[in-house]
Parts: C-alpha cells; sequence; structure tokens
C-alpha cells in the first residue's frame, strides 16, 4: 500500500500534456484519499506569475471588508436599528463599488478614470456619515449611468455596423 502523504505536503509535476501542475494536499477523505488543491495557474494555462496578480485583485474587496467593521461599528449592530440597516446597505453598495473598481467593469468596461472614482467612492462610504455616503453613492452614480450609456451607446453601434442582407 502506497505511503500517504500528510496535511501540508505538496508537489509540483508535469502532465502528460506538457503543461506544469501543482497541488497540496489539505486533508484526507474517510477512505484515506488525498484531497488536493490544485494551483490555479496550470489550470488558467498562464504564467504564475499573472495568476497570483488576478487573485489578488480579485480578494481586494475581501481584504477591505475588517476595515469596514473597524471603522463602522454600526456594521457590528450597535446603535440605532435604522442606522444600522443604512450602515449595511451602504456598506454592500461600497463593497460593489469596490469589486467594480478593481475588476474594471460595471454595466461596461470602466476606464482608468472611472475606476478610480470608484475606488474614491468606497472608501468614502467606510466612514458611515451623510457627507461621505452622499459623495459615495454620488460618484458611483456618476459612474453607473456613464457606464450605462456607454453599453447602450456600443450596442447601438454594434446593430449598425451588420451588414444587412442580400435578397437574391
Amino acid at each position: 500500500m502506497a505511503k500517504r502523504r500528510p496535511s501540508g505536503d505538496g508537489m509540483v509535476r508535469k502532465r502528460e500534456d506538457g503543461r506544469w501542475e501543482g497541488r497540496i494536499v489539505v486533508g484526507h477523505k474517510d477512505n484515506g484519499d488525498s484531497i488536493f488543491h490544485y494551483a490555479g495557474a496550470s489550470i488558467a494555462d498562464c504564467s504564475a506569475t499573472k495568476a497570483g496578480y488576478k487573485s489578488f485583485i480579485f480578494a481586494i474587496p475581501a481584504f477591505a471588508m475588517p476595515f469596514m467593521f473597524v471603522y463602522n461599528p454600526l456594521l457590528l449592530g450597535e446603535g440605532e436599528p435604522i442606522r444600522v440597516v443604512w450602515a449595511g446597505i451602504t456598506s454592500i453598495i461600497g463593497a460593489i463599488a469596490i469589486g467594480a473598481c478593481t475588476q474594471g467593469y460595471l454595466a461596461s468596461r470602466l476606464t482608468i478614470v472611472e475606476r478610480i472614482l470608484l475606488g474614491a467612492a468606497a472608501f468614502a462610504m467606510i466612514e458611515s456619515s451623510i457627507l461621505t455616503d452622499a459623495i459615495g453613492i454620488g460618484l458611483i452614480l456618476f459612474v453607473a449611468i456613464v457606464s450605462i450609456i456607454r453599453k447602450k451607446r456600443n450596442k447601438d453601434t454594434t446593430h449598425a455596423i451588420e451588414e444587412p442582407e442580400v435578397n437574391e
């Protein structure tokens, strides 16, 4: 019987198709088989640097969440119920804004200026005050409207470019 790999043990190997694969043992099933997590670079068929960078970008909104709780104790339910609900709503909107900022997409592809505005709006909404929430929501609405208009304009120009049918 083969020796069982301990948890935390991993390996890197070259697959039959020529790509490299990295995996690590994270646990074992009841029957003794290992449970693996695989490195994303081999699955995405890209360099490990690019996969790591994209993973970091995807995780930025999750890293921002603890700061929301630190700077806004209303999110923990401490305070008047209406303020707690409002803080929850603005935090969700702020999380969506920072996600759109890092991904570069809302209703359409965002420009660098729109991404900066969304990032500023998201950070403005961490502190729960009327002024910062108004600034954040205003910036998000502005970028969302511009993004929706751009999407509609691109859709309209796409239809205009299509070649007409030729009847023979």
